[in-house]
């Protein structure tokens, strides 16, 4: 199997059925393998994102969560289902939305490009990571 990449320049497994998806961030990689589209973020839960929630974040979103971590794990969500969409050009406030949490099952839904998706939050005590597949 090698890696390829699509016209949108996201990796493709050439030669295979399955599909990839690759996420980094400082010092760490996350790789997610699926026989369905699937798409991976990941994001030091130490990470500030104060000053850009207000534009990646709907006020229906941050009602959804108290807990000073769901910023992150929104812009994680938010992350994934932009790779999983593989629709350039979506407005993060408007095509792309994070729906429901179900913080005993560590699940998400969302919604991108009108389809909707569930999301799976990996628990990590330094990461935020969310992946999605189907």
């Amino acid at each position: 199997v090698r890696i390829g990449y699509d016209a949108a320049g996201a990796p493709v497994l050439t030669g295979s059925d399955c599909c990839i998806s690759v996420a980094h961030c400082a010092d760490r990689i996350a790789v997610c393998i699926s026989p369905k589209r699937c798409a991976v973020d990941i994001e030091p839960a130490s990470r500030d994102f104060s000053r850009a929630e207000s534009r990646y974040t709907t006020p229906s979103e941050r009602a959804l969560s108290d807990d000073p971590l769901w910023p992150g794990i929104v812009w994680c969500a938010k992350e994934a289902l932009y790779k999983w969409s593989g629709l350039g050009g979506l407005d993060w406030l408007r095509d792309i939305r994070v729906t429901k949490i179900d913080p005993a099952r560590e699940t998400l839904e969302g919604t991108a490009g009108g389809k909707r998706i569930g999301l799976k939050v990996i628990p990590h005590p330094e990461l935020h990571i969310v992946f999605c597949a189907g």
